[in-house]
């Protein structure tokens, strides 16, 4: 059967989502599942459009709320049956994850573009309740995220999303025959407004817990290689898409992402206000690196943590010796690799000399001072379950909370966290 555009895009959306998510975080060890569809509930498979309106005889698995803020009033509006206005909304599996994830889509009969019908702008949200059926919590979207959350009530886990539709250019990898070079321009295709989001399913990851509400926005066709590099408390973000519209406009890009505090605390071992001074952001094309303007700012709703935006990226498709602030052995580039990193050099890893277990499931690390630090953060780690703690002194007693063997290791903390010691593994009975 062949497939609409609209359609066909949207699993191209879900796709490019699901490659963000391969080498985020390093890999706790946990088995995934060879089969996607082994994590979806059996009576969900098998259908796209499987999540509709909630009913008294159907409760979960469904939208029990979808409305549109038409008059920019904030009041959201149910869509009329008559308005061709329809959410599509599934569950989807991974090969080589173990659990599925959750993806949704706003169309206008039967089209993706939704405007004039939902003009630019316009703020769309939706509640979907998934039981006792826990979907992932970090989104990746085109749109301009209000509101993010996935949380279990009574047993039960609800996903609230605000987002407002964006305009997006649409087009797929391609060679040119001339100068061989990859572009971006078949099937091209300009959206004045749009609506998607998928909350895609990562490897399991220690931090895996501390990221729950974390999302990723960007209008780049292709958005992949968003990968957070403990070592370094990097951020890596390879995007791609068309240079230009169809109409000969710039296609200019922006790339957002929100962190929330608890990813804030565990990854950089800080608070939220001197983080937002301690980042910078490059772009690389080839061997070419420069700083690229940013904006990090703080925030404390819907959800505490800061938002990282490096907005009007543009993709070079001819020379760029003209353009301002590229030098000139830049020629051509179509898919620049942004960094958002720490702007001093990280501490030196200590030496961590003993990882001893105490009474009351505790762990004691003793390590040697690292010169500059002002504390020490200590994580020890079993699977899915980590616990931090920290100290003025490079003795850290962890409390975690559970028996058996864990992994531990210590770092010192300046501004922001310095490199982690290698680790030691502990027993606890």
């Amino acid at each position: 059967m062949k497939q609409s555009f609209g359609k066909k895009l949207a699993r191209i959306v879900v796709a490019t989502a699901l490659m963000t998510t391969v080498s985020a975080l390093p890999q706790s060890g946990v088995k995934a599942s060879s089969d996607p569809n082994e994590v979806i509930p059996a009576d969900m498979r098998g259908t796209y459009n499987s999540l509709n309106n909630c009913t008294v005889a159907k409760p979960t698995f469904c939208v029990s709320n979808f409305g549109i803020d038409f008059n920019n009033d904030g009041v959201f509006e149910s869509p009329s049956p008559s308005s061709g206005i329809v959410l599509q909304a599934y569950l989807f599996g991974v090969v080589g994850s173990n659990a599925a994830s959750l993806s949704y889509f706003v169309y206008a009969n039967g089209s993706q573009e939704l405007a004039p019908i939902i003009p630019t702008g316009t703020a769309i949200t939706m509640t979907i309740n998934t039981g006792s059926f826990e979907p992932n919590a970090e989104l990746q979207t085109w749109n301009d995220v209000e509101n993010f959350s996935v949380v279990n009530v009574d047993g039960k886990w609800t996903t609230t999303v605000t987002m407002r539709t964006t305009s997006y250019t649409y087009g797929e990898e391609g060679v040119e025959p001339k100068t061989n070079r990859l572009v971006y321009t078949k099937n091209l295709k300009d959206y004045q407004s749009i609506f998607s989001g998928a909350q895609f399913f990562e490897y399991p990851s220690t931090m895996r817990e501390a990221r729950r509400g974390m999302w990723v926005s960007s209008n780049a066709s292709i958005v992949n290689e968003v990968k957070f590099l403990s070592k370094t408390l990097t951020w890596e973000v390879l995007l791609a898409g068309p240079a230009r519209k169809v109409n000969g406009a710039v296609n200019a890009l922006t790339y957002s992402t929100f962190l929330p505090d608890t990813f804030i605390q565990y990854a950089y071992g800080t608070t939220p206000d001197v983080l937002v001074n301690a980042l910078t952001a490059t772009r690389t094309d080839g061997d070419i690196t420069l700083k690229v303007a940013t904006s990090i700012k703080r925030v404390t709703s819907p959800m505490p943590g800061i938002v990282i935006t490096i907005p009007d990226i543009r993709l070079f498709g001819t020379v760029v010796k003209k353009q301002s602030g590229i030098r000139p052995s830049v020629s051509f580039s179509m898919q620049p690799k942004l960094r958002i990193r720490p702007k001093n050099s990280l501490l030196r890893a200590p030496t961590l000399r003993k990882t001893a277990a105490l009474e009351g499931q505790q762990v004691r690390l003793t390590g040697l001072p690292v010169r500059g630090a002002t504390k020490y953060q200590a994580m020890c780690s079993q699977g899915l379950k980590t616990s931090f703690a920290t100290s003025r002194k490079p003795v850290v007693i962890v409390n975690v909370g559970a028996p058996g063997k864990w992994s531990c290791k210590i770092r010192g903390v300046q501004r922001i966290g310095g490199r982690w010691s290698k680790g030691q593994s502990v027993t606890l009975n």
